[in-house]
């Protein structure tokens, strides 16, 4: 284990927080796996959102080299985290009610697809709607989030 260094604290606590998720969301996990790879197979696409910092989650999933090349990226201009000034206009965004009923009647979004719903805090209106929104038109809708932070916070 660590020495004391802040290095050393850093990575033990990264390595305990992978162990914790690989024990306790294994199952998730896996389902989410299974209905991303049901969902190609039934000829159906894949899709990645995320607001603000976790935006940056979003495209990450979308363009890691070595990534699952068929992941598109469901953006919403203004909250894509690093295209707007000042920055702080993001995150209201985020806050908009009607926001994602607006950018899902505009985008290649169907039934039969997939959308991986990336938000941190899931209190937000623009991921929460999202979710429900695309669930509404038939597609099927994965959440990440973190358990911890959401439930020591309110949803908006």
């Amino acid at each position: 284990m660590s020495d004391g260094t802040p290095a050393d604290l850093f990575f033990d606590a990264a390595i305990g927080l992978l162990q914790r998720v690989r024990e306790e969301e294994a199952e998730a996990i896996t389902a989410a796996g299974t209905l991303l790879a049901d969902t190609v197979a039934a000829g159906g696409r894949l899709f990645a959102f995320g607001a603000g910092h976790s935006s940056l989650a979003a495209q990450d999933v979308v363009y890691r080299a070595g990534g699952l090349a068929l992941m598109n990226l469901l953006a919403v201009p203004g909250v894509v985290g690093v295209d707007v000034t000042p920055a702080t206009l993001g995150s209201a965004l985020e806050r908009v009610d009607g926001l994602a009923s607006a950018v899902l009647d505009s985008s290649p979004l169907r039934a039969g697809d997939a959308l991986v719903v990336i938000s941190l805090s899931g209190r937000n209106a623009l991921p929460v709607e999202m979710a429900q929104r695309a669930r509404a038109l038939g597609v099927q809708v994965i959440g990440v989030t973190s358990v911890a932070y959401a439930t020591q916070t309110t949803s908006q």
